[in-house]
C-alpha cells in the first residue's frame, strides 16, 4: 500500500503492468488452445464453452482494474476526490465478483478437459464429485459477494452505514477454499498418467504440464503480499495452465521431436484405447 506519508505516491503500476502484459500473452495461449480443438476434428464440448466463459471473465476484470485506475486506485485515499473514490471502489466491488468467477470456471474447465482425457470410472466419479462442489461453492461465493452489505451500495460507499459481512475471513476462506481445490486438481490426473502405457518421458512431461499448475496455489498464498497484483497473475496463470495441455500439436509443428509429446488425443473415443481403466 502507499505510505500515508505520501499521499501522491502510486501502486497503480501493480494493476496496469500485468494488466497489460497478459492482455497480449493469455489471448494468445487462449487461440492456440481452440486452434488445437479445431485442428484435431474435436467436438466442442463443455470444456470449450467454460474456458471461454473463464477468459471473457477475466478480462472484465482486467478492464475493469484499469479503470478504477484511472479513478485513482492505487493511490492514497487521502489525494482522492471524493467521486473517484467512490467511483474506484464501485468499479473494484464489481471486479471481485468477476475475478471468483474466473478462478472458479478455470477450475471447472480443467476438470471438465480431464474428463475429456481419462476414461478410469474412479477418477470420472472423482470429477463430477469436486466439480459439483466447485459449482456450488461458485454459486454460493459469488452470491455472498454481490450482497456483501446490506444495503449493496455499502459495499463502496460506507456513508450508508452499511451491515457487512467480515471481508477478511471471507477472503482467507476463498483462499483456503482456493489453495485445497488447486491441490486435489494437481493430484487427481498423477495416476491416471502414470498407469498409462506411455513411455516413461512422455509421462514425465505430462506431470510436468499439470504440475505447473501448482503455481496459481502459490499466487493464492501470495494475495497477503500484494493483493491485487497477485490477484491479476493468479487469474492469467489459472488460464494458461489450464491452455498447456492443448498444445501438443502446436509444439509439434514448431519442433518436430515433441511430436506425440502428450502422447494421447483429446478425443474420448481415443482415450479410451490408449488409457488403462480400471
Amino acid at each position: 500500500m502507499v505510505s500515508a506519508n505520501d499521499p501522491e505516491g502510486s501502486n497503480a503500476y501493480c494493476v496496469t503492468v500485468p494488466s497489460i502484459v497478459f492482455f497480449v500473452f493469455t489471448p494468445i495461449l487462449v487461440l492456440i488452445r481452440l486452434w488445437s480443438r479445431r485442428a484435431t476434428s474435436s467436438t466442442i464440448g463443455m470444456d470449450d464453452w467454460t474456458i471461454l466463459a473463464s477468459f471473457a471473465c477475466l478480462l472484465v476484470v482486467q478492464i475493469l482494474m484499469i479503470l478504477s485506475v484511472s479513478h485513482g486506485f492505487g493511490r492514497h485515499v487521502s489525494s482522492l476526490a471524493a467521486d473517484d473514490r467512490l467511483m474506484a471502489l464501485k468499479l473494484f466491488y464489481v471486479a471481485q465478483i468477476f475475478y471468483k468467477l474466473t478462478i472458479n470456471l478455470t477450475k471447472a474447465y480443467i476438470l471438465a478437459l480431464s474428463l475429456r482425457i481419462f476414461v478410469q470410472r474412479w477418477f470420472c466419479i472423482s470429477c463430477y464429485v469436486l466439480l459439483g462442489v466447485i459449482l456450488s461453492y461458485t454459486f454460493a461465493t459469488t452470491f455472498s459477494s454481490i450482497f456483501q452489505c446490506n444495503p449493496i451500495n455499502g459495499a463502496w460507499d460506507k456513508s450508508t452505514s452499511p451491515k457487512c459481512i467480515d471481508l477478511t475471513v471471507n477472503w482467507y476462506s476463498n483462499a483456503g477454499f482456493s489453495i485445497a481445490t488447486d491441490i486435489l486438481i494437481l493430484l487427481l490426473p498423477m495416476q491416471p498418467i502414470w498407469a498409462c502405457k506411455l513411455p516413461i518421458n512422455q509421462k514425465r512431461a505430462l506431470i510436468l504440464v499439470f504440475a505447473l499448475g501448482g503455481f496459481v496455489t502459490v499466487t493464492s498464498i501470495m494475495h497477503d503480499i500484494a493483493s491485487t497484483l497477485w490477484t491479476l497473475i493468479e487469474q492469467n496463470v489459472a488460464i494458461i495452465c489450464a491452455c498447456l495441455p492443448m498444445c501438443r500439436l502446436p509444439l509439434a509443428s514448431i519442433l518436430p521431436s515433441s511430436n506425440n509429446l502428450y502422447g494421447f488425443n483429446d478425443t474420448p473415443e481415443n482415450n479410451s484405447s490408449s488409457h488403462s481403466s480400471t
